[in-house]
């Protein structure tokens, strides 16, 4: 899977405001604190209007249930897009999840993410959230959805066509019952191929208020775009240097490769002629 992960490009060292401009998505980046005084673009462009579904299409959008949205490609499973609250019965304590990608399917069928794993029970498939939000002067941790938490607010386009499917979802960063953001998100799935299947994440953030501020875990690297992992067995890491059994804290990379043998399957992908369980996460081209 071609995709984005993490976060904003800028001085890793301070604060830095931004006005409305154009961020580059990396798959690791140092600290970065952020300023949004206004709209911060990740990706392209906002959303667009939408469009009727193409006959022709290979995709077909349909409810899972009244909190999630799922979307084939052909007779097979491509996502589930989560727009109301998931919890954990067996954990009470942890706070609901919601507007985040899980499942999210390889093309054989093999679920990649996780949500509520046992040794981080608040990660959760595909999402994007940080440590720190400052928002007037206070501090708020949504990477552990403590102060702040993303709400669904309304879906946007959402087409199927003859080579990708779009989807695009407007959510609100809340603290209490008060929006403090507006969050615009445009999945773009291409269609898939012999070597895997494209997947384009473009994130709109929109202070409604005040600037908040963003900024990532300190000496870790975590915060923005994120992708917990399925479990699996017989990892390989390998990064633009080659392979690599060291966790690569405050280090900025294009592009990431994970390959392993994922739950419930004998051969990882560099056992197969198809790499089918192979998930790459890149800045665009």
């Amino acid at each position: 899977m071609r995709g984005t992960a993490c976060c904003l490009r800028g001085d890793p060292h301070g604060e830095r405001k931004l006005g409305r401009s154009r961020a580059i998505l990396r798959t690791m980046m140092p600290l970065l604190l952020v300023s949004l005084t206004r709209s911060v673009v990740l990706g392209q462009e906002p959303l667009p209007s939408a469009s009727p579904p193409q006959p022709s299409s290979p995709f077909r959008f349909a409810p899972i249930d009244d909190r999630s949205l799922g979307l084939w490609e052909g007779n097979r499973p491509v996502l589930v897009y989560n727009h109301g609250a998931h919890t954990k019965r067996d954990a009470p304590e942890v706070r609901a999840h919601r507007s985040y990608i899980h499942p999210l399917y390889g093309l054989d069928g093999e679920v990649l993410t996780d949500d509520f794993p046992p040794d981080h029970l608040h990660h959760r498939g595909l999402f994007w959230d940080w440590p720190h939000v400052t928002v007037d002067g206070r501090h708020h941790d949504q990477w552990m959805l403590d102060g702040s938490e993303p709400r669904f607010v309304r879906w946007g386009i959402r087409e199927a066509g003859p080579e990708d499917a779009r989807l695009g979802v407007e959510n609100g960063w809340f603290v209490g019952e008060r929006q403090v953001m507006r969050e615009q998100v445009l999945l773009r799935m291409h269609k898939s191929t012999d070597e895997g299947r494209a997947i384009d994440v473009d994130l709109t953030w929109t202070p409604l208020g005040e600037p908040i501020t963003l900024g990532g875990a300190e000496g870790k690297s975590y915060g923005g775009l994120t992708f917990r992992f399925a479990p699996g067995r017989d990892t390989v890491i390998t990064v633009p240097s080659g392979r690599t059994k060291d966790d690569l804290y405050m280090t900025a990379l294009p592009w990431t490769d994970l390959t392993r043998v994922w739950a419930g399957r004998q051969n990882s992908s560099l056992d197969r002629e198809l790499p089918l369980a192979r998930s790459q996460l890149a800045g665009p081209a």
